[in-house]
């Protein structure tokens, strides 16, 4: 009888063990990371147009700890802009947003938001109507801790 309880006690912890493992493993493929986690990544906001120049350009990126805008005039085009951003928090994203206003002989204006050079979001406007992107879906590995 005691050996019959000893196997049992001993399959017991095994079945425990290999939940715990099967449950770690779902963690870590749910929320994208791996053994080694970067810290930071790469927002890259795009202005494009066939006109020379952009009236106007309006950038915010909205984290946990707050929002990081900045605001600029006659601005030479393309326009690119590259924020770094911490992801070692999870969840840290809220938002990124770019607006423009292309010069007056502009055809279009496109604007476009990046995350390590993938493409989020993209929009173009006629003439110079005034374009807005705005990206509040990030892909999950972004959303959280990220490899």
């Amino acid at each position: 009888m005691r050996t019959s309880a000893r196997i049992s006690k001993s399959i017991h912890m095994i079945w425990c063990a290999a939940r715990w493992a099967v449950t770690v493993t779902m963690a870590i493929s749910l929320l994208g990371c791996s053994g080694s986690v970067a810290k930071s990544g790469i927002v890259k906001y795009v202005i494009e147009s066939d006109a020379p120049t952009a009236d106007s350009v309006s950038v915010e990126l909205t984290t946990r700890d707050g929002t990081d805008s900045r605001e600029e005039a006659d601005i030479a085009l393309p326009y690119t802009l590259e924020l770094s951003v911490d992801y070692s928090k999870p969840f840290n994203f809220k938002s990124a947003k770019i607006s423009a206003t292309a010069s007056p002989s502009a055809s279009f204006i496109t604007c476009r938001i990046f995350y390590d050079d993938k493409q989020m979001t993209e929009s173009t406007a006629k003439g110079n109507a005034p374009v807005t992107c705005l990206s509040d879906k990030w892909p999950s590995a972004v959303r959280s801790l990220r490899e």
